[in-house]
């Protein structure tokens, strides 16, 4: 018992030793997570499921068998991590679920994170909902204070369903939150290191008076993009999942930051 005892003591040491100093070393100086896909017991989703994912998320269809473990697993994490409360008489099935869970993955996939605390759970409306905070109907929010994501519902699948109109709510939603935890003063882990430094560049070059007059003055981008810095990146964002091509045409630079900052790797596709 005591040698058991000493071995575990042992091991979690060399653990916290390893997240302490080895692996946001190699962040550091590789600009990518040393261990993103692994899990010493990963879980997989039904076939049923696995069926569904590929007729619905493109993403997913587009994986190497093992980064399609990979998803599932953290799919699986997500839904056993995050409650989905659904208001106003909406009732949705596991699989409807398993989309808005795909949905974070995705944008995440890149990231070495399962989980994080700028939300605790996502709240579903059946279609745009008024908001007595700002008296105003809303498709989507992210609320910081409340640690919410909110969702329409009909506005969400609208966003997987049409994947060439640039328009994602879900993705837009999610980037919000992760760029809330991001960019949190007291953020103590490495794990959003990454982000943070790419989210800085993007802003540098925002501040570029030529540059930004170039964005708006291609049309290129909705008008919403240009509300405010953080509805930039979001709106942004959903370019980069829905016309990667285009956007990487248009906007090299800004394309290479995105890809760097998510951790895309198109090594992880077989199609």
């Amino acid at each position: 018992m005591k040698y058991i005892y000493i071995i575990f003591a042992t091991s979690s040491l060399s653990l916290i030793l390893f997240r302490a100093f080895f692996e946001p070393m190699f962040l550091t100086i590789f600009k990518r997570p040393l261990f993103n896909h692994f899990s010493l017991f990963p879980k997989s989703l039904s076939d049923n499921d696995r069926y569904f994912l590929e007729k619905e998320i493109r993403f997913y269809k587009r994986l190497k068998p093992k980064f399609k473990r990979s998803f599932e697993n953290k799919i699986r994490h997500f839904l056993k991590s995050y409650p989905i409360i659904e208001q106003d008489n909406l009732t949705l099935s596991q699989q409807q679920k398993i989309l808005i869970a795909a949905t974070f993955t995705e944008l995440t996939f890149g990231m070495n994170v399962k989980l994080q605390d700028s939300f605790d759970k996502i709240i579903v409306y059946p279609n745009a909902y008024f908001s007595t905070i700002n008296q105003d109907f809303h498709k989507g929010k992210f609320n910081a204070r409340q640690k919410t994501i909110a969702l329409s519902w009909e506005d969400f699948y609208h966003g997987i369903k049409i994947s060439n109109d640039n328009i994602n709510l879900g993705i837009h939603e999610f980037t919000h939150a992760i760029l809330h935890q991001a960019t949190k003063p007291k953020t103590n882990t490495f794990d959003y290191v990454l982000f943070e430094d790419e989210h800085r560049k993007i802003l540098k070059l925002l501040k570029d008076e030529k540059y930004m007059n170039s964005i708006k003055d291609s049309g290129f981008f909705r008008k919403y993009a240009f509300v405010n810095s953080k509805e930039f990146i979001s709106v942004v964002m959903e370019y980069f999942f829905e016309d990667p091509k285009s956007l990487k045409a248009k906007f090299p630079d800004l394309y290479q930051r995105l890809k760097t900052m998510l951790n895309y790797d198109e090594n992880c596709f077989s199609q």
